[in-house]
């Protein structure tokens, strides 16, 4: 089972640089048509959103997923104060893309809002792609990860 939590990790990671050269494409067909099937790495288009990162980079998920990672493998556990830091120090200096959600974030614990709070009212699911490591740390422990 280990190596299944383990391979759920590593295929988001694998999933978010493939993701790279196509993010923020919504067209289906024009990435058909444009990629074709995309079963290799691609370099973004020249565009404002990822225009300093290469072929087989993370997209701003990545790098957010492997802050959480790196949290949670050097603590053994989620801890939101020490997390929230870590990754607001990364994104003062960030040189990607910073979408509307992680803006709000940092201008909230900028102000002093709690971690637990500072968090963006923003309802997409970008979450959801970053949530692989506390899946991976919490699998046996439901009430947790929901925590």
């Amino acid at each position: 089972m280990k190596s299944q939590r383990r391979a759920m990790v590593l295929a988001s990671f694998a999933g978010d640089s493939l993701a790279l050269g196509v993010h923020w494409i919504y067209s289906a067909r024009r990435i058909q048509k444009t990629y074709g099937r995309l079963n290799r790495f691609v370099a973004p288009a020249p565009d404002p959103y990822h225009s300093g990162r290469k072929r087989g980079d993370f997209t701003h998920y990545g790098d957010q997923t492997l802050i959480l990672l790196e949290h949670l493998a050097g603590s053994g556990r989620f801890n939101a104060s020490d997390f929230s830091e870590k990754w607001a120090a990364t994104f003062r200096n960030y040189d990607g893309y910073i979408d509307e959600a992680t803006r709000t974030t940092l201008d909230n614990i900028k102000k002093g809002v709690a971690p637990l709070k500072a968090g963006s009212p923003s309802n997409d699911l970008a979450g959801t792609a970053r949530i692989a490591p506390l899946i991976y740390r919490y699998h046996n422990d439901p009430q947790a990860l929901v925590r």
